[in-house]
């Protein structure tokens, strides 16, 4: 969870009633930061920030995840684009996911120009290099 990632969440929750965060654990990205033992040292700063969020591990197909709260009602999938590469690769991943569930409901957000090249693969190595200097992309506007 990075300052690009908060910018597109405050975005969405402008818009949307509750924002729910999927955090996906995938396993060919080491990092020294493990989701499950540190939820409470990003989510606490999360409560300060954003008012009606719950954060989720993603355990599988996102399509799958996203049935699981129909029961909240319109359920629309939040994506953020930095820029045009961005773009492309949505347009091929989207169409999948349509692929396997055609009703999904997408909705993107373009993160401001100054957090245009934090990416969460920078962030990641900056933590393995230098985590000090990672928290500049770590720490939200309280």
């Amino acid at each position: 969870m990075h300052i690009g990632h908060y910018d597109v969440l405050k975005q969405a929750e402008k818009i949307f009633d509750k924002v729910i965060i999927l955090q996906s654990n995938n396993g060919q990205k080491k990092t020294n930061f493990v989701w499950n033992d540190a939820v409470e040292e990003y989510v606490g700063p999360l409560n300060k920030v954003l008012e009606n969020f719950e954060v989720h591990n993603l355990s599988g197909l996102i399509t799958n995840e996203l049935d699981k709260f129909k029961d909240l009602g319109n359920v629309t999938l939040i994506r953020g684009l930095r820029n045009g590469s961005d773009l492309l690769y949505e347009q091929n991943y989207i169409q999948t996911l349509r692929d396997i569930d055609p009703n999904i409901n997408v909705s993107y957000f373009l993160t401001k120009p100054e957090n245009a090249h934090v990416s969460s693969s920078m962030v990641r190595e900056l933590i393995t290099l230098d985590p000090k200097l990672a928290l500049k992309y770590l720490n939200f506007p309280l």
